[in-house]
């Protein structure tokens, strides 16, 4: 049932009954004499056809079988027009009772009442509410966020299986190493800068399209590079082939916190995050085996091409909106072309920021948001830990393809002993969800960043271990390679509680502005794990994987007191901070 108040917040207003076999619409409006509309087939048609989910409104029969789509489970019933009780309806079941349908669909209401603009506010209606993505059915959000996890995990996948036609692509061109490498540098430079597009265009136009209409543009660059004949091209295409590929990225956290509470989200933000540490160890496997098999280095690029397409067509296919500001836009939209009453609302068309406005935002909070120590300290440490990870792109293939001799497709194994490690990580998250959920109960559903933390703080030692470890066993003097793939698994399990409990801190910690805190993050990360691979090798080289790893492993150490400075006294930090204060409790 949809009831729109009047002009003053008043009795008088519109009251619908939204089922199937809809017979008329009434309207009536406070100061005016009830005016009903004819009960006409067009008038019934124009009904059956009203989507509140919808872009805008449709004309013609074509709209029966939306509607219709919608409320096809639900028993018809009548609606009456009364200006007299706008809050209850003479309803008369054809089928099944009254208390049937409203156990089915509870009505949704138009307005709090009060002034004239509180009473036009369009908004949900409860729990029974479909239109709102928290209330969706539990299948439809797990294979929402399988797909946003998997469209994000193939351009991560292609930062990646680019490093193993590295040495083809420097003989083919007469170019450096470090020249040809770059292509891998040049694509995590475009993560970095491209949510800065990206996400205030989520914000305005939503999540599926803002997302999947670069992530098309970037698949099509994959194909750019797979072509090239020079290699400016490769890196003028995997830079934008980054800066587009990145949208996903960007997007998904969001959308994920569209269609989760608090208390459910912890599993589907590790299982998401997943995809980030798993789609890069796969890549160079999966690329060491086009080499062997003699495919050559560019169909690692028609591979990514491919799979791309092939993900842009099943998102475009079965994605729905998700941003609730968008949602109650249209349908405001919907109610204001049904009633005809055009004070009707979102929340969000009161303000509506101008992409200019959000541009601003969002590329201006974020880099103030790092002089916030919380924001600071974990973006520095999961910069780390993130660039660490494609340094491993180099390193494994210095130690197991050159120093220790292995094969293209063997030297890549250990990346799945990095694997391993991220599962046994992300395992550790869900199991520390259990804990996170007691002292959500605890505080009244309330946010405590704080519990986020104990992964992080025992997977920091994790990390530190396997540095030296990997470091100090990978050398000729040490013939069993098992010593280093102990320190690779490690380095799994390190990153991943590190990485994600850092970024769910992040976001129970800044709550409204999360968005600019993971933006911050996400830039700086990059921009790290980009730098990484092209020094990494010369100093290698230089010094040794030995020293080389040592080195890491001295910084990771300095930055292990960081989550244990937090879980004692982040509630003290939080409250003195302008963006955080509001995680307080």
């Amino acid at each position: 049932m949809i009831h729109a108040r009047g002009a003053n917040g008043g009795h008088g207003g519109v009251l619908l009954s939204s089922s199937a076999p809809l017979h008329r619409l009434c309207e009536a409006r406070e100061g005016a004499n009830e005016q009903t509309l004819a009960e006409k087939s067009t008038s019934r048609d124009r009904m059956h056809g009203f989507d509140t989910g919808a872009a805008g409104p449709q004309t013609g029969r074509k709209q029966v079988k939306d509607w219709r789509g919608i409320c096809k489970d639900f028993p018809p019933r009548r609606a009456t027009c009364s200006t007299e009780q706008p809050d209850r309806m003479s309803e008369h079941p054809a089928n099944d009772s009254a208390a049937d349908w409203n156990e089915a669909l509870k009505e949704s209401t138009v307005g709090a009442g009060g002034s004239f603009q509180a009473a036009n506010v369009v908004g949900f209606s409860g729990d029974a509410d479909r239109l709102n993505p928290q209330n969706w059915p539990m299948r439809k959000k797990v294979y929402t966020t399988a797909l946003w996890a998997l469209t994000t995990s193939w351009i991560t996948f292609a930062s990646a299986i680019y490093s193993t036609g590295t040495a083809q692509i420097s003989q083919e061109f007469h170019v450096s190493y470090d020249v040809a490498n770059a292509g891998t540098s040049l694509l995590v430079f475009g993560f970095a800068l491209g949510p800065m597009l990206w996400a205030p265009l989520c914000e305005v136009y939503g999540r599926k399209w803002p997302a999947l209409a670069p992530y098309f543009v970037s698949a099509a660059f994959a194909f750019g590079t797979a072509t090239a004949k020079d290699i400016q091209t490769i890196l003028i295409t995997r830079f934008f082939a980054g800066v587009f590929g990145s949208s996903p990225i960007s997007i998904t956290g969001g959308s994920i916190v569209d269609i989760w509470s608090p208390r459910q989200r912890g599993t589907p933000m590790v299982c998401y995050g997943i995809t980030i540490a798993a789609a890069p160890t796969l890549g160079p496997i999966i690329g060491g085996a086009f080499i062997a098999s003699g495919c050559g280095w560019r169909w690692t690029e028609y591979l990514t091409g491919i799979v791309m397409m092939a993900q842009f067509a099943l998102d475009a296919l079965w994605l729905d909106e998700s941003h609730a500001d968008v949602l109650l836009t249209r349908k405001a939209h919907w109610l204001r072309t049904a009633t005809g009453n055009f004070a009707l609302h979102a929340k969000w068309e009161e303000t509506s920021p101008t992409f200019r406005d959000l541009l601003s935002t969002y590329l201006v909070r974020p880099f103030q948001m790092l002089f916030d120590p919380i924001c600071l300290l974990l973006t520095i440490y999961t910069s780390f830990v993130y660039a660490i990870l494609y340094a491993s792109l180099e390193s494994f293939a210095l130690e197991y393809g050159q120093i220790r001799g292995w094969g293209p497709v063997v030297s890549q194994l250990p990346f799945l002993a990095l694997l391993s490690g991220c599962l046994v990580a992300a395992a550790a998250n869900i199991y520390n969800n259990i804990y996170y959920g007691k002292k959500l109960v605890a505080n009244n559903f309330k946010p405590v960043p704080e519990a986020r933390l104990p992964p992080m703080m025992y997977g920091g030692f994790a990390f530190s271990a396997s540095l030296f470890l990997f470091g100090w066993t990978s050398s000729k003097h040490v013939s069993s390679p098992w010593p280093s793939i102990v320190g690779v698994f490690l380095t799994g399990v390190g990153f991943t509680t590190i990485f994600q409990s850092s970024l769910q801190y992040l976001v129970d910690t800044f709550t409204h502005y999360s968005a600019s805190a993971i933006a911050a993050n996400t830039f700086v990360r990059s921009m790290a794990a980009g730098a990484f691979p092209l020094f990494v090798w010369p100093m290698y080289k230089k010094i040794g994987i030995d020293w080389g790893s040592t080195i890491f492993a001295l910084v990771s150490v300095l930055l292990l007191p960081a989550p244990f400075l937090f879980f004692k006294w982040g509630n003290r930090i939080r409250a003195r901070g302008e963006f955080s204060k509001l995680s307080t409790y």
